[in-house]
């Protein structure tokens, strides 16, 4: 699965191809046994993550926060959120109708292998 994931990075962000630093795969597990597979990709000092969870894809862009990572997808839009500090991470969904955001998996884990 990380590889699918590796592979949705290369796919998702063709126009940051010439531009790719590092990508890192990275496997999480969250509550209720859930596997969330990241692929972190840093590049020209613009962070993004591509998030593989419940069937979907994401492509999401790093913004500031007071603590962590929060990543997300264009302003205004329904989408995925991911939020990472340390090894610890959640992901959740913020719906841009009512202007709010619900956590769907807490509690996220970095696997390290």
């Amino acid at each position: 699965m990380i590889r699918y994931c590796l592979m949705a990075a290369a796919l998702a962000l063709p126009q940051m191809a010439h531009a790719i630093a590092d990508i890192e795969a990275v496997e999480y597990r969250c509550e209720r046994n859930v596997k969330i597979d990241v692929a972190y990709v840093n590049s020209d000092g613009a962070p993004q993550v591509v998030v593989m969870a419940e069937g979907n894809v994401a492509v999401l862009r790093a913004v500031p926060t007071a603590s962590g990572v929060r990543y997300q997808g264009p302003p205004v839009e329904d989408g995925y959120v991911w939020w990472t500090q340390g090894d610890d991470a959640m992901l959740g969904w913020f719906d841009a109708d009512l202007a709010e955001e619900v956590t769907l998996f807490m509690n996220c884990k970095q696997i390290r292998k």
